[in-house]
């Protein structure tokens, strides 16, 4: 799968954040992205991931995808629904990491500079690129199961960390 074209982009630079750990141990494995300064987003724009709306959070290495993690609709997640609505937007939690390793997301609406995703996923479950492999760009995309919408952050090298299997850096 092809990165997504025209998703909405932080509004400024060096406001998302990309933190992955690719342990020897794969349940140690651990990956988080930090989409803040977002574009507008409104809590229509996310759908409705609590029925039909599902995600999966794609990691691109000069184009080519090294990770997908799914944060499928509708589900339940150790007997509760993953997905919860709130006022500004959903939050999913799936602490049995079912079924690619996702354990948190918060997709949070607000006018420009106010929006905000986070999404943490971590174990053995998780496609956990091998960041010493990275050439970059990184590219990072939300993308909602329909394509209708997506975010994105872009990572350009010189990384700020990339070594012994960690990686962090700011969005360009």
């Amino acid at each position: 799968m092809t990165p997504a074209v025209g998703c909405r982009a932080p509004i400024a630079s060096g406001k998302a954040k990309l933190t992955i750990r690719d342990s020897a141990l794969a349940k140690k494995d651990f990956l988080k992205w930090n989409w803040v300064k977002g574009s507008t987003t409104s809590v229509a724009d996310f759908g409705n991931p609590t029925t039909t709306d599902g995600y999966s959070l794609c990691i691109y290495d000069a184009g080519t995808r090294v990770s997908s993690t799914t944060l499928p609709a509708g589900e339940l997640c150790a007997g509760k629904p993953c997905w919860k609505t709130r006022k500004t937007g959903f939050v999913y939690r799936d602490k049995l990491l079912t079924p690619d390793g996702a354990l948190t997301a918060t997709l949070k609406a607000g006018s420009a500079g106010k929006a905000t995703i986070v999404v943490t996923a971590k174990g053995a479950n998780l496609e956990t690129p091998n960041p010493a492999a990275f050439t970059g760009p990184i590219q990072v995309q939300l993308q909602r199961a329909d394509r209708a919408v997506c975010f994105e952050a872009t990572y350009g090298a010189p990384f700020k960390k990339n070594k012994k299997g960690s990686f962090f850096d700011l969005a360009d």
